[in-house]
Formats: C-alpha cells, structure tokens, sequence
C-alpha cells in the first residue's frame, strides 16, 4: 500500500472522527398527518449539504411492535433505565464535552396556577441542563399567559456530537477506574502507617 492511500485513509478518518453532527430536538406549531403536535428529533450530518436524518421515525420504525401494550412499554422503560444507570458514567462524561447550541423551553397557558407551576418546572429543567452540560448557550426559558389557549409546550434543544466525543468519554473513564483501583488499594496500607506513626 503506498503512501498516499495510507494518508487518504488518515484523513478520512479523522473527517469522520472529527466531523461536526447537529442534533436537534424540537417541538413546534407543526401537525403530523393524524393532527398532533410534532416532536421531531433531527441529525443534521453537514451543514454546507443539509443533509437531514429523521431520527425519530427512524425510531419508531425499528422498535415498531405491533401490540403495544402498557406490558411492552413498561419492559422497554425497565430496559432504558437499566441501561442508563449501566453507562452512568460513561453518558456523564459525554455529555459534559458536547457542546450545547440552543435550549428554549416556551409554555403556553392560560391558567395563572398552571403558569406558576410552570415556572417551577422550568427551574428544575435549567438546574438539570447546567447540570449534565458544561458548556450551554443561547438559553430561553418563558411562560406566556394567553386567552383560549389549552397549556402547552413548545421547545428545541441544539448540540453538536462528534464521534470523537464518544471515544475521548471512553478512554476518560477507563482512566478513572484505573485511578481508583490504585487509591482504593492504597487505603488500608495508608491507614496502617498512620496508625503506627501515632502510637
């Protein structure tokens, strides 16, 4: 294999490693066929191209089962949350690396005690997103009171991953675990010397 291919192999590796991809969440004013509200979770693979992945159709075609049952969907919550607390660390990590683009969480209602209950549920949501992100932008957090308007939500949520990101949380983590193994094994050694040194 000559040099050149080897160094267009490099680099396609490194575009693809390093190749910026826009996730966006969002919910808006937009109906599907059946006349409900959209919530569209799109990955956008370049920008210059927009080239545009629906990912939750995606979705729901692949786990599409033909009887949903409240059984089904308790199995498939039980296996989430199981694989969350598995990966805890590893998510954790991740996410604190991806860069945050936009976050606007907007409720409408028409109900004053709605509304402060809103407001209540928008605190939390910003106090979680600060939490599991370091670097977040372009926040907006609103309620608007309107007449003849049943309480809703509107929101859009923007990052940016890249493969990279997955990689990098994966060998942070193994350097932690490594990290701990050895302070975990050097306590009791510790304690044993403290306690001679005293007496």
């Amino acid at each position: 294999m000559s040099k050149q291919i080897l160094i267009v192999i490099l680099v396609i590796i490194l575009v693809i490693l390093l190749m910026p991809l826009k996730l966006q969440i969002i919910r808006n004013n937009e109906y599907d066929k059946k006349g409900k509200r959209k919530n569209d979770i799109n990955l956008y693979f370049f920008n210059l191209l927009s080239l545009r992945f629906d990912l939750d159709e995606f979705i729901n075609k692949i786990s599409k089962v033909k009887e949903k049952n409240i059984y089904i969907i308790l199995n498939q919550l039980k296996n989430n949350i199981k694989f969350i607390k598995k990966h805890k660390r590893y998510i954790k990590t991740f996410l604190k690396i991806v860069p945050v683009k936009k976050v606007t969480i907007l409720y409408e209602t028409k109900n004053p005690i709605i509304g402060v209950g809103c407001w209540n549920t928008i605190y939390i949501m910003k106090n979680i997103m600060n939490d599991l992100f370091e670097n977040v932008n372009n926040e907006y957090y609103n309620v608007q009171m309107l007449d003849n308007v049943n309480t809703n939500i509107k929101f859009e949520f923007v990052c940016t991953i890249r493969v990279f990101y997955f990689i990098y949380a994966f060998i942070i983590n193994i350097i932690k675990k490594l990290r701990k193994g050895s302070v975990f094994y050097g306590k009791p050694s510790n304690k044993r010397f403290i306690s001679n040194f005293n007496g």
